[in-house]
């Protein structure tokens, strides 16, 4: 498992322990242990992780849309406003 991706997941993990009200410290040592374990479990593996199916990415996107923030979901998504005008037509008629 590559170091910025495991650097990554810490950075995730303290910044949603922040988002949750942990303070500080506690936010870096729950990020901290959890590091520890991934690199003890699987450090010197290569990993391979599987994109997110297009159904269940679609289905946040949608959930993102609030009927007029299309350039921000579309930033955020990395996707053309075309892309979301579909992606929003087929959830309508998935109801």
């Amino acid at each position: 498992m590559s170091d910025a991706l495991v650097e990554f997941i810490r950075e995730e993990i303290y910044q949603e322990g922040m988002r949750r009200g942990l303070d500080p410290k506690n936010a870096l040592d729950t990020a901290s242990v959890v590091e520890a374990r991934i690199r003890q479990t699987f450090g010197g593996h290569e990993m391979y992780i599987h994109a997110m199916k297009k159904g269940a990415r679609n289905q946040l996107i949608f959930a993102d849309f609030s009927g007029n923030n299309h350039d921000q979901v579309c930033l955020k998504w990395g996707i053309s406003r075309r892309t979301l005008q579909r992606i929003v037509a087929d959830s309508y008629g998935a109801r």
